[in-house]
């Protein structure tokens, strides 16, 4: 669960409190929830981002995957390429 928090870019603080709240038993049901709600937002916003890199990557290997084969990148079809639309 530690791993799994960090990787929502938690910080260690929250972490801690996270499971001190977990120690304290059902007193603190609500304020796990809100907190997962909120690491839930985080991790969603984080897939986005991914999403979005890998598509400009996917991209950039298209156009360098046909100017290596042309041996340059001064190719009309190279500018024809679609970029991804990064602002979504």
């Amino acid at each position: 669960m530690i791993e799994c928090l960090k990787i929502t870019r938690m910080q260690l603080s929250d972490i801690r409190k996270y499971f001190y709240w977990c120690s304290l038993g059902d007193s603190t049901i609500r304020k796990r929830y809100e907190l997962m709600l909120e690491r839930k937002k985080e991790a969603e916003k984080q897939l986005k981002e991914l999403q979005n890199s890998l598509e400009m990557i996917n991209y950039k290997c298209e156009y360098y995957r046909i100017a290596n084969e042309a041996g340059t990148t001064n190719l009309p079809i190279l500018n024809d390429l679609c970029k991804p639309d990064l602002h979504r």
